[in-house]
């Protein structure tokens, strides 16, 4: 029979190396715009961008101006906007690739 030390430790590393594995889009923020200027922050503001879309068929990653990211679970970046860009975010500057 296992004691209670023993699980808490079990269950808190298995917790641990859950959160160690590939970086999950569903937790990916890109709303960090530290060295953003002001302008471009307010040209962000302009188009709506949001990290998530509310239309699900107008995404970041199926607009043209999306520039894809080096690395899985990372922001990427858009030819239209400065600072980062997640895949599944939006805005009203959208068109979609062809």
């Amino acid at each position: 029979m296992l004691g209670r030390r023993h699980f808490l430790l079990s269950v808190s590393a298995a917790a641990l190396a859950a959160g160690c594995g590939k970086p999950s889009r569903e937790n990916l923020s890109c709303m960090d715009l530290t060295g953003v200027s002001t302008d471009d922050v307010i040209a962000r503001n302009a188009v709506t961008y949001m990290d998530r879309s509310r239309d699900k068929t107008k995404t970041c990653e199926s607009c043209v101006q999306f520039v894809a990211p080096k690395t899985d679970g990372t922001c990427g970046s858009c030819k239209v906007l400065k600072g980062p860009v997640h895949p599944d975010g939006g805005c009203t500057a959208y068109a979609k690739k062809t």
